[in-house]
């Protein structure tokens, strides 16, 4: 499958969203909608959009990410031994993000944390599939993780799960989305009515329709961190992409159903929310019909701009520049040529010869606008107004250089969710604070945004020292 700019771009803007305000969490001087709603409050603040739109770009990647292994040459069996593989993972690192306290007298919080991230590193970094000594690196990271868990349990600290931690809800989101998706086999109906069974199981675990004590309750919906509403919208996700895959070829109907899509989810928040709040905390449906409605728009919206758009402008832009290349070139070239033959002969004395360079200069210029075509003057007037804003819209430098900045976080998107925890730790350890005016206020969003593309730009050097984690 042909891979899509705007779900790299989609997700690189949420992570680095996702940095962003995670910075300014708990920072004061902000206006309240900035932050989570509390656990009881009924609203949706900027900061709740962010882990479902992540988990929108999850659930948006498994069709490709699968049908590529295909593409491969991996059995089905081979895909699935690798979500088993990459949900254990991200469970193995959500779990030591909810256990990550020092202990007192001995490792502190800042050491702990920078150990464990190491242990990430070495057991899933994008090694190079020639090298040897990768299976020597990865048992020395399985090693440092296990010594890790038994230091805390020496110390009277064992691990435990909590709520998983982020990276662990998403595994609980990814694993059955993407399993579903592999046993259906891409089946365009059959992921449909999977992703509206997922919606079901959310609407059943929320609604007293089962009674808690029941043990049907517990075989119907089991047990299932964020209560399969998590899963529901990275399934949505996979919806969205699933329309992507056969209605490509035809944008317009393509950003109908996308349209309709939102509109359905946004209908379904207004209707719900007559029996729930909307609350990120308690994963209600309300909470995911309105975060998935915009999600929904957001891409679609990126799509257009990206995908469709400068993808025609551009092609428009060249076909411009070659057709002006082409008609105005050959245009002077004989023009000029049979004027020089005619009037340049063998015989010409040393005088005529240096005077050649100035008669030619001074009458390329008067000859050569009469001698061209009324088409080509008009033509080329025509095209060069018309498409002026086009070819400027998107300059290769200004369109390449922005997507360069940003593009670390959609292609190294878990190295550049670890970079956060890697300079606070650093930070601490050195014993480095921000000036407290940057800890407050505008002032400190605006440390805030900068602090993000900052981490991006680190995920970048991270990229190029081959320092990746891919799972």
């Amino acid at each position: 499958m042909k891979r899509i700019a705007s779900i790299d771009i989609f997700r690189a803007l949420t992570m680095i969203i996702m940095i962003f305000v995670n910075d300014y969490a708990g920072m004061g001087g902000l206006p309240h909608w900035l932050h989570h709603a509390d656990f009881d409050e009924d609203m949706l603040g900027f900061s709740d959009l962010v882990f479902p739109a992540f988990l929108f770009c999850v659930g948006m990647s498994i069709p490709f990410a699968v049908g590529a292994r295909f593409n491969r040459g991996a059995s089905q069996l081979q895909v699935l031994g690798h979500i088993v593989l990459r949900s254990l993972a991200l469970l193995v690192m959500g779990i030591f993000s909810m256990n990550m306290r020092g202990v007192e007298g001995g490792l502190s919080h800042p050491v702990f944390s920078l150990l464990a991230i190491a242990g990430y590193f070495l057991i899933w970094n994008a090694y190079p599939k020639s090298g040897r000594w990768r299976v020597v690196m990865r048992i020395a990271g399985i090693i440092l993780l296990i010594g890790l868990v038994v230091y805390k349990d020496l110390h009277g600290m064992p691990f435990r799960h909590g709520w998983w931690g982020i990276l662990g809800l998403i595994a609980w989101a990814y694993f059955p989305c993407a399993v579903g998706y592999l046993c259906l086999r891409g089946d365009f109906r059959k992921v449909m009515v999977f992703s509206f069974l997922t919606l079901l199981l959310c609407l059943l675990n929320a609604s007293p329709a089962i009674p808690a004590d029941w043990s049907s309750r517990a075989v119907i919906l089991g047990f299932w961190p964020g209560g399969w509403t998590h899963p529901a919208i990275c399934a949505a996700g996979m919806m969205t992409s699933m329309l992507l895959i056969r209605f490509g070829d035809r944008p317009r109907n393509l950003l109908s159903c996308y349209a309709g899509f939102a509109l359905a989810m946004f209908i379904l928040g207004l209707v719900s929310h007559r029996f729930w709040i909307i609350s990120k905390i308690q994963a209600t449906p309300t909470w995911l019909f309105f975060c998935v409605a915009i999600s929904v728009v957001c891409f679609g919206m990126l799509y257009w701009f990206v995908d469709l758009r400068c993808r025609i402008k551009s092609g428009m832009t060249k076909e411009v520049k070659s057709g002006m290349t082409k008609e105005v070139k050959s245009g002077m070239t004989k023009e000029v040529k049979s004027g020089m033959t005619k009037e340049v002969k063998p015989g010409m004395t040393n005088e005529v010869k240096s005077g050649m360079t100035k008669e030619v200069k001074s009458d390329m210029t008067k000859e050569i606008k009469p001698g061209m075509t009324k088409e080509i003057e008009s033509g080329m007037t025509k095209e060069m107004t018309l498409n002026k804003s086009a070819i400027q819209s998107v300059i290769p430098d200004k369109r390449s250089a922005i997507r360069n900045l940003i593009a670390p976080a959609g292609t190294a998107t878990l190295t550049c969710y670890m970079m956060p925890s890697i300079w606070y730790d650093v930070q601490q350890l050195l014993g480095l604070h921000w000036p407290a005016a940057l800890t407050f206020g505008l002032p400190g969003l605006i440390k805030a945004l900068v602090f993000a593309f900052i981490i991006v730009a680190l995920t970048g050097l991270f990229e190029k020292l081959h320092l990746k984690l891919k799972i």
